[in-house]
C-alpha cells in the first residue's frame, strides 16, 4: 500500500488526472504519500458511505414498518434492496435492473412513485424523492407518525446533513481547510467556510466576500456593462444572491429547520432537562395567568426584538462593508456559528492559532456562551433574533414554493382546539398565518396536529381534493377567542 501511494507512483500519473484531482479535492495527489493525508482521504468516503448508508437505512425501517414488514429488514444491505423492490414493484427481482445502466434509473423512477402512493400521497411527491432522495426519503418516513417520531427523524436528517457537508475529513486529521472548487458553492445553511471538513461556503459570508470587493471609489456605475459591481467579482456577486435567493424561493425557512448546522445545535441544547421560557399565545391561556398584562408586554418585546435580524443583515452583512470598511463585520465581530464549527476546531488542531487568538476570539467565545446557554432554557434564540441568514429566508418564506397549508374543514380551532398554537416553539400560530416570516417548518405543529389539518408540500390540495388554505386567515372568518366562556373552550392538550 506505501509503495502503491509513493510519491513517485503518484507524480507519474496524466496531468490531466492530477489536475482534476486537485480542483475537486484541494490538494495535489502527491501528498497521499503522507500517511495522515491517505487516511483522511480514506476517511472521507468511508463516512460519506456510512451516512448515505445510515439515512436509507433508517427511512426504510419505518417505511416498512408502516407497510407492517419486519423493519430490522431495511437495515441489512442488499436485502433491504430487494424487499423494497418486491413491496414497491412487486418482484424482488427488479433489484437485478439496479445494475443495468438507463434500466436503472427507469426502475428508480417507478419505484419513487409507487413509494409515493403507497404513503397516500399523489406521484407529483415522487419528485423530491428522485432529485434529494436520501432526505425526502426520511421525511417521508418520519412525518405522520406523531411528534415524537418526527422529532427523531428531524435530527436524524440534521445530523446526517451536518455530516454530509463536513466530511473532509483530511481538514478534520490535518487542522486544514479545505480549498477545492466545491468551495464555490455556498451550503444552504450557517456552515463556517472555515471548518475543516466544510466542502462549501457559509452564504453569509460569501456574501460579505462580495461585497468587500464592491469598489465604489472606482466603478460606481458601468453603462456599457450595466453593473454596479467591479469586475471580476460581479458574477460571484450574482451567483451568490441568485443562489441564496433560488433555495429561499424553493424551501423558504425549511432550510432553517432542517438543513442549518448551527439550527441544530441549538436544537440539541435546547433537550437539555430543564425548564423552558415559553410564553403562551393563546389568549385564553394568557387570560389565566396570574399577571397577563406582564405576559402581553413580554410578547410585545418580543416581537419588536425579532427586528434585530434585520438590523444585523442590512447593518453588518451589507451596510458596513459596502461603504464603511471592506470587513467581513459580522463573521468577524459577531457569527457564534463561525467560531463553534469553524475556529474551535481549527484551534484545537493548530497550536500556533490557538496561540494568536486575541480579544476578538475572547468577545465571539462570549457571545457564543451566551446563546448556547441561552438555547438551553429558550428554543432557537440564534435564529429570533441574530441571524442574518434566516431574515433573508424569512422574506422569501411566505412566497416559497415548498408552503405549509391549513385544511379548515378539519381545523377544530373555532371549537377549542389550539394544540398546534401552543406546539409551536418559535410562537406562530400556524392556523392565522401558515407561512409566517418566522416559521422554520420544523414540523412540530404538523406533528403534533390531532386532526391532521395541517399540510406542508407543494400542493394546494389534500389527498381528497380539498383546497389547503396556505394564506392569512382573515379575522372575520376568525373570531377573537372567547376569554369570558374559556372554562367551555379548554385546550385541547
Amino acid at each position: 500500500m506505501t509503495e502503491l501511494f509513493s510519491e513517485s507512483n503518484l507524480a507519474s500519473l496524466p496531468e490531466w488526472f492530477k489536475s482534476l484531482f486537485q480542483s475537486l479535492f484541494g490538494f495535489e495527489m502527491t501528498q497521499l504519500s503522507d500517511p495522515a493525508t491517505l487516511l483522511g482521504f480514506a476517511a472521507t468516503f468511508a463516512v460519506i458511505g456510512l451516512v448515505l448508508w445510515a439515512m436509507n437505512a433508517l427511512a426504510l425501517f419505518r417505511i416498512f414498518k408502516k407497510q407492517d414488514i419486519a423493519g430490522w429488514k431495511g437495515f441489512v444491505p442488499v436485502y433491504n434492496r430487494i424487499v423494497f423492490c418486491k413491496l414497491t414493484l412487486g418482484s424482488g427481482w427488479f433489484f437485478l435492473l439496479s445494475f443495468v445502466p438507463v434500466a436503472n434509473i427507469v426502475v428508480f423512477i417507478i419505484s419513487m412513485v409507487r413509494l409515493a402512493k403507497l404513503c397516500g400521497k399523489k406521484a407529483g411527491a415522487a419528485i423530491p424523492l428522485i432529485l434529494v432522495n436520501p432526505i425526502a426519503m426520511l421525511m417521508l418516513a418520519y412525518s405522520e407518525q406523531g411528534k415524537k417520531v418526527w422529532e427523531h427523524g428531524k435530527t436524524i436528517i440534521q445530523t446526517a446533513f451536518f455530516a454530509l457537508t463536513n466530511s473532509f475529513m483530511v481538514g478534520w486529521f490535518k487542522g486544514s481547510i479545505y480549498q477545492g472548487n466545491l468551495k464555490y458553492i455556498c451550503v444552504p445553511g450557517m456552515n463556517c467556510y472555515s471548518c475543516p471538513g466544510a466542502w462549501g461556503s457559509c452564504p453569509i459570508g460569501s456574501l460579505q466576500a462580495v461585497l468587500n470587493g464592491f469598489d465604489t471609489s472606482k466603478s460606481w456605475f458601468d453603462p456599457k456593462t450595466g453593473t454596479y459591481v467591479k469586475a471580476p467579482l460581479y458574477w460571484f456577486a450574482f451567483y451568490v444572491v441568485g443562489l441564496i435567493v433560488i433555495l429561499g424561493g424553493l424551501l423558504g425557512r425549511l432550510i432553517c429547520g432542517l438543513l442549518c448546522p448551527f439550527g441544530w445545535v441549538q436544537d440539541l441544547i435546547h433537550k437539555i432537562p430543564t425548564p423552558k421560557l415559553k410564553l403562551p399565545r393563546d389568549e385564553r391561556l394568557i387570560a389565566r395567568q396570574k399577571n397577563p398584562k406582564l405576559i402581553r408586554g413580554l410578547l410585545t418585546a418580543d416581537k419588536y426584538a425579532r427586528y434585530l435580524k434585520y438590523v444585523f443583515l442590512f447593518v453588518m452583512v451589507i451596510f458596513l462593508p459596502l461603504f464603511v470598511k471592506a470587513d467581513p463585520w459580522f463573521c468577524k465581530y459577531v457569527c457564534p456559528s463561525g467560531l463553534l464549527i469553524g475556529g474551535v476546531p481549527l484551534m484545537s488542531l493548530n497550536q500556533n492559532l490557538a496561540a494568536a487568538a486575541g480579544s476578538l476570539t475572547l468577545l465571539k467565545g462570549i457571545i457564543l456562551v451566551v446563546i448556547l446557554v441561552w438555547a438551553i432554557f429558550q428554543f432557537r434564540p440564534f435564529c429570533k433574533y441574530i441571524c442574518p441568514l434566516g431574515a433573508i429566508y424569512s422574506f422569501l418564506n411566505p412566497v416559497s414554493m415548498y408552503r405549509y397549508g391549513i385544511d379548515d374543514s378539519k381545523c377544530h380551532r373555532e371549537g377549542g382546539c389550539s394544540v398546534c398554537a401552543m406546539n409551536c416553539k418559535m410562537g406562530v400560530d400556524v392556523v392565522r398565518t401558515p407561512n409566517s416570516p418566522e416559521c422554520i417548518r420544523c414540523g412540530g405543529c404538523k406533528a403534533s396536529c390531532p386532526h391532521h389539518a395541517i399540510h406542508s408540500g407543494f400542493r394546494f390540495k389534500t389527498e381528497e381534493g380539498t383546497v389547503i388554505r396556505t394564506g392569512r386567515r382573515r379575522r372575520e372568518k376568525f373570531p377573537d377567542f372567547d376569554v369570558e366562556n374559556s372554562d367551555k373552550n379548554d385546550v385541547v392538550a
